[in-house]
């Protein structure tokens, strides 16, 4: 019931906080036992559990220039801590209780943090422990555009203690808790069901295996922005070009001015491009679609000073089949060369 009461709050993007007045926040502050707080429960037996789970309340931006996402996260973790059995339901201040430390592995760009239901952990039977953190935050997250604009993508994001190795903490995941809100503020993207699970990885930089808590986040982008304002025009652009093929290539004047002024305005429609293109080191198919459709251009340009070579010999039969077999082979060859990117 209070999973439920918490998630269905954050669902409708109102803080706790604004809910409930602050002296009933505070009611059932009591006095904090003596207890060290930096030596986990049962320091010397076996591991401390750790259930863990991340509601994703809202996924704000997507950004795949500098790869990353920003989002507003709640952050729950839940452990035992038989020192504070006899405390059900006290609430103390996160700071003043032993807690496992997780933190996000991937790194952080400009993180605004801000604690949800003041930062406090809450004690229930048995000393069992529980704290939720509610934080927005940019955060590096690695983005595989090969198949770009119309590219799936799964956001990964790993949290664990850098305090505690894999012998002193186990992490589980709490599937329950792990959800994407329904209200998603983010057009350009449709998030699929998130989904976690629990690894253990050695991590160089700590000399040491850890317990890794990994959340993914499927997402399809939504690609009509990129077809309506990128491949729609450039296709137009491109035939353009082709009109070369239709002037009867003794007029060599506009054949050569249509063939100059397609390949000038691709020129400026890519200069155009490259503030909404992200700089890669490998080709995406949005590359493949522009370089290719350059290609073509460029030969419907060397095309028409072809047919005027030929014109100027003295073989203007031979220039207008060339014409002729241009005016079918490169819009077929625009088809097949578009369909066959797209497709793998």
């Amino acid at each position: 019931m209070h999973r439920f009461i918490l998630t269905s709050f954050i669902f409708i993007g109102i803080p706790l906080s604004l809910i409930l007045p602050i002296n009933v926040l505070a009611e059932d502050l009591c006095e904090v036992p003596a207890m060290r707080i930096d030596q986990r429960p049962g320091h010397d037996g076996p591991p401390t559990e750790v259930t863990m789970g991340i509601l994703i309340a809202d996924i704000l931006a997507i950004d795949d220039v500098a790869q990353t996402l920003t989002g507003d996260f709640i952050v729950e973790t839940i452990w035992i801590d038989p020192r504070l059995a006899e405390e059900v339901g006290c609430r103390f201040s996160f700071s003043e209780v032993w807690s496992p430390r997780i933190e996000s592995i991937n790194s952080a760009v400009g993180t605004a943090k801000r604690s949800f239901a003041k930062d406090q952990v809450e004690i229930d039977v048995g000393g069992r422990v529980r704290h939720y953190q509610r934080f927005y935050a940019t955060i590096a997250t690695y983005h595989n555009l090969k198949r770009f604009p119309f590219d799936p993508q799964k956001f990964r994001f790993r949290f664990t203690s850098f305090d505690y190795d894999a012998k002193e903490i186990i992490i589980k995941p709490d599937i329950e808790f792990t959800q994407v809100a329904d209200l998603i503020n983010i057009p350009d993207w449709t998030i699929g069901e998130a989904s976690a699970f629990v690894e253990e990885i050695d991590l160089a930089e700590l000399m040491s295996p850890r317990r890794v808590f990994v959340l993914d986040i499927p997402a399809i982008r939504n690609s009509n922005f990129y077809i309506y304002k990128v491949l729609v025009p450039l296709s137009f652009i491109v035939m353009m070009s082709w009109a070369v093929f239709w002037i009867n290539p003794v007029k060599f004047g506009p054949q050569l001015g249509i063939a100059a002024t397609a390949m000038l305005t691709l020129i400026a429609f890519q200069f155009a491009l490259t503030a909404i293109l992200p700089k890669l080191s490998y080709f995406t198919t949005m590359d493949k679609l522009i370089l290719g459709s350059s290609g073509l251009v460029f030969l419907s340009f060397v095309e028409s000073v072809l047919t005027i070579y030929l014109v100027s010999i003295g073989k203007e039969a031979a220039a207008i089949k060339v014409d002729d077999i241009c005016r079918w082979l490169f819009p077929l060859t625009f088809i097949v060369y578009w369909i066959v990117v797209i497709a793998t």
